[in-house]
């Protein structure tokens, strides 16, 4: 999210970096794909961009995404994943919101897939997936839909955009 706005507001004056590059490229594989594939972000980031929204590349960005709300069970989660696997809070959360947010209207329940270039969260997801089952015993006890949770697939935006280029139609692909 940091890059792409940083690549809106400065890619002009200056060459992209990788990262800036890579997240305006799964931005726009994501609204090019058919179906188009709609893109979250946490309500916490929201409510930052929400204060810099006199920017015309954060108002483009809150206007192409849509907010994911912590939804019931979500702190709970939180806090099992950062008792069992030891992730930071703020990793722990994202994973929670991809298993249990939800929109302000409530018609979703979690995200299939969580983007992310942060390499501790990548790494730590894979590297504890065996405790990350443990959801799997939590929401065996819950009421619908509570127990069709699951937790979300993360992947690097540089793998979704290779991914999601194969759903462009040829003439935008080229």
């Amino acid at each position: 999210m940091r890059a792409a706005i940083a690549g809106l507001r400065l890619g002009a004056r200056r060459p992209l970096l990788p990262a800036e590059f890579n997240a305006l490229a799964l931005w726009r594989a994501a609204e090019q794909a058919q179906p188009a594939i709609e893109l979250f972000i946490p309500y916490t980031s929201a409510h930052i961009l929400d204060t810099l929204k006199h920017y015309a590349e954060v108002r483009l960005l809150l206007q192409s995404t849509s907010v994911l709300w912590p939804g019931p069970y979500t702190r709970r989660w939180r806090r099992r994943l950062r008792e069992t696997t030891g992730l930071t809070s703020e990793d722990a959360m994202i994973l929670a919101l991809g298993t249990f947010g939800t929109t302000a209207s409530g018609d979703i329940l979690g995200v299939p897939l969580v983007v992310t270039a942060d390499l501790p969260l990548l790494n730590g997801y894979h590297d504890h997936a065996d405790k990350l089952r443990r959801l799997r015993a939590m929401t065996a006890h819950l009421q619908s839909p509570f127990d069709q949770a699951a937790l979300p697939r993360l992947a690097m935006p540089t793998s979704l955009v290779a991914e999601w280029s194969d759903t462009l139609p040829r003439s935008v692909n080229q």
